[in-house]
């Protein structure tokens, strides 16, 4: 007999929505350094979410949604009430946070207005409210971004400082990786400074600082491009229109949001390519997911496991074919990025993007397992080990996708969710920038909760993109099917 309990059966439901509140508010109070407290949280719903996402007896709590999209208002008045009460700009002053303040506490109140659409508001109406009080709040968040630039323009981190003199050493026809860069915290680091990112990366900072003098206007660009895609990948995959505009302004209101701008940390553009690539892939462009990936792949190291994924997904959906130009277009864009970079310093090229980060120090202030090990009792996790535990668990996250009959932007999300949070568990250095990429992929889990289920106002037919199993012995093929909202 089975034991059931009403508030766990929804906590099951919602373990996506749920985990990603946690996630936002645990990264705005540790900032994503050590804390043991918010560690034994995080691995117990981790360990929650593994469980319920593996499952594949189709009886799946992550897809029983439907008529929940207050859960996601409350979601966003969480948020941005957090962001309100503490933005978490480190390095700006009193004065220059005072317009900052204003407009996040305006975001503020339009959250607590858009959830009180949902309670007093008739279901006629609600949509046209929703949609307006939706576009404001998107708004507001863009302009809370462009004010963290002046409230605080120059933040005392390596990442904005190497990188902005990086952009402007290749405007001055230098490749980046042959120079001296400053020492900004006087030895105490543990590591030389350097410009330790791959090419990619300068694609989109040189123009930044080109046209606006601060790398960061490539970030917000970056985040304009994610909410662009999210709306068209909701459009697609059948979401209501009521949750097509909130999760992404769920996603752009999420609490370590700002910080993440102001200490330049690179992660909003690894996030736009995955959220191209997931779009690409829900419209069968597999040329231009792999062009995506191909560019994240050179912007960041640890981008190398997408593609990995992918290409599993693209070869069980589509065939060898459709998979085989994924991964050309993929090599061919990460090929191309590199291949000047290479030529024309292999050494120090080698050096800056492997080398140095291979021999990184274990950080103890890392939000990770390793740490945990270190500061608790003092032991040291090997690196061999950390590369098996991601060996087992890639090879068994393929394994579940094997077994899964059919796979759709559920499995896709989740593998990689599960995948990321394993490899900065156990990796030398994770902190808020990474999780905050992890967040992304649960995110889209929650919006595979959604897809198809949601039911607009004007009840007019979607289209919500199904995969339906094709010959037994053929690949999955893709189908649009009419979902009659309710």
């Amino acid at each position: 007999m089975k034991w059931s309990c009403p508030m766990f059966s929804v906590f099951r439901r919602h373990i996506g929505l749920f985990f990603l509140l946690f996630l936002g508010y645990m990264l705005s109070r540790t900032l994503g350094n050590y804390s043991l407290p918010f560690l034994i949280f995080y691995i117990v719903f981790f360990l929650v979410f593994l469980w319920t996402a593996l499952r594949t007896d189709g009886s799946d709590s992550l897809f029983n949604v439907q008529n929940t999209e207050w859960l996601l208002a409350l979601g966003i008045l969480f948020f941005c009430l957090r962001l309100s009460h503490r933005p978490q700009l480190i390095y700006s002053s009193e004065a220059s946070l005072i317009s900052l303040q204003w407009i996040l506490m305006a975001l503020a109140a339009d959250a607590v207005v858009i959830l009180l659409v949902f309670l007093v508001r008739k279901q006629r109406s609600r949509p046209l409210w929703i949609g307006s009080l939706t576009g404001l709040g998107l708004l507001l968040c863009f302009a809370a971004r462009i004010l963290v630039l002046f409230a605080s323009p120059m933040p005392h981190i390596d990442v904005f400082n190497n990188n902005s003199l990086a952009a402007q050493h290749l405007l001055s026809l230098e490749n980046p990786y042959n120079q001296l860069y400053p020492d900004i915290y006087g030895g105490t680091a543990g590591y030389p400074p350097s410009f330790s990112y791959l090419p990619g990366l300068l694609f989109w900072i040189v123009p930044a600082q080109y046209f606006f003098s601060d790398i960061r206007v490539a970030f917000i660009f970056a985040d304009l491009g994610t909410l662009v895609f999210l709306i068209l990948l909701g459009r697609k995959i059948g979401l209501g229109f009521k949750a097509c505009f909130l999760l992404p302004l769920l996603w752009l209101s999420f609490a370590p949001a700002l910080f993440i701008l102001e200490q330049s940390f690179i992660d909003p553009l690894l996030v736009f390519l995955a959220a191209a690539c997931l779009f690409c892939l829900a419209t069968e462009k597999f040329l231009w997911a792999g062009v995506s990936l191909g560019l994240m792949c050179a912007t960041k190291q640890y981008s190398i496991f997408v593609p990995i994924i992918s290409v599993y997904w693209i070869y069980k959906n589509a065939g060898s074919k459709k998979a085989a130009v994924f991964l050309s277009a993929a090599f061919m864009v990460f090929a191309v990025a590199l291949l000047p970079f290479v030529l024309a310093s292999p050494g120090q090229f080698y050096r800056s993007v492997v080398t140095l980060l291979a021999d990184h120090p274990l950080r103890p202030d890392s939000f990770s397992i390793v740490a945990l090990c270190l500061n608790e009792w003092n032991i040291v996790v090997p690196s061999s080990l950390s590369v098996l535990v991601y060996c087992v668990v890639l090879l068994g996250l393929l394994r579940w996708l094997a077994m899964v009959p059919v796979l759709g932007l559920r499995h896709w999300a989740s593998a990689l969710f599960i995948l990321y949070g394993i490899v900065f568990l156990f990796g030398k250095m994770a902190f808020c920038n990474y999780y905050y990429f992890e967040a992304f992929f649960l995110l889209l889990v929650i919006y595979s909760g959604y897809a198809g289920h949601q039911a607009d106002a004007c009840n007019v037919p979607q289209k919500a993109l199904l995969l339906s199993q094709g010959p037994a012995c053929g690949p999955i093929r893709w189908r649009q099917t009419e979902m009659q909202e309710s």
